[in-house]
């Protein structure tokens, strides 16, 4: 893939790939609204275009699954799970600069074959800090799991069929997404 390329040009040529059955995971990145990175230690002031740059390309790459054939006969966005995150988010203060530093919590967005939809699962407490959940439920409680990376590889493992425990992943899958 050209470096040049949009998110929705990438994601078209992987869907390609998909369609005919030559791949069956990518990863592609979004390099920020106009490609001057989401990185804004100073003046945040672009994060508003970032967002709506990504989430419009999104719109557009789930219709494009949607329209295509699967190689298991429904439409590409039927056998396709679509994974949005990022290995950090920004803190929840403007620094002196006007923008945001580092995050140790983050989101992640997914969307598609195998996932139960419409909800949002976990929770933030008041300082912005990742609260524990049930991974059954997705709802927070004292007495859940604190989430880590390995829960969310767990979770696309168990989409992908394959059972964590069997190749060595101590987390369990967050149940609470899975159809």
């Amino acid at each position: 893939l050209s470096a040049g390329e949009s998110l929705v040009e990438k994601a078209g040529t992987v869907a390609a790939l998909f369609e005919r059955g030559l791949a069956r995971c990518a990863m592609i990145q979004h390099s920020g609204w106009h490609g001057i990175s989401w990185d804004t230690h100073g003046g945040n002031s672009t994060q508003g275009d970032h967002f709506e740059d990504l989430f419009g390309d999104l719109g557009r790459i789930v219709s494009d699954l949607a329209a295509r054939a699967g190689p298991a006969g429904g439409s590409l966005l039927d056998e396709t799970t679509v994974v949005v995150l990022s290995e950090m988010a920004r803190f929840p203060l403007l620094n002196a600069r006007g923008g945001k530093d580092h995050w140790t919590f983050t989101s992640a967005m997914l969307v598609g074959s195998g996932i139960r939809g419409g909800q949002v699962v976990g929770a933030v407490d008041e300082d912005q800090m990742g609260r524990p959940i049930d991974l059954a439920s997705g709802e927070p409680t004292a007495s859940g799991t604190a989430l880590s990376p390995g829960h969310l590889g767990a979770t696309l493992m168990a989409l992908g069929g394959v059972d964590p425990a069997e190749v060595g992943l101590a987390e369990e899958p967050i149940v609470a997404l899975l159809s």
